[in-house]
């Protein structure tokens, strides 16, 4: 099954089907994705942990090679006990629990 999706969307691409978006949409399509993701396992909003994620982001944006990037970064984090991490679009980075669980230092 997952073979079939890769390869449908491979096909897709170079049919040239995929039509890009703008960064608003990906926005507004990050930001609905967060809403289902709230309501499905929870995200963190501690204050402590919004502003360590800009921080952090500040600091991967300044170190990284000059091209087009959304405005801001948003680093979020959500309630699932599995370990993933994704980008939404938008500029939105999903991490859940379950990866930081994973980790020792911020390098990993």
């Amino acid at each position: 099954m997952r073979s079939s999706l890769i390869l449908g969307f491979f096909c897709l691409v170079c049919v040239g089907c995929v039509r890009s978006i703008s960064p608003e949409e990906a926005l507004f399509r990050a930001e609905a994705h967060l809403a289902e993701l709230d309501s499905a396992v929870g995200l963190c909003s501690s204050g402590e942990f919004v502003r360590y994620g800009a921080a952090l982001t500040d600091r991967l944006l300044a170190n990284a090679p000059a091209r087009s990037y959304p405005e801001r970064f948003r680093l979020v984090v959500t309630g699932d006990a599995n370990p993933r991490a994704y980008a939404a679009g938008g500029g939105v980075i999903v991490v859940s629990r379950g990866l930081l669980r994973k980790v020792s230092t911020e390098a990993e």
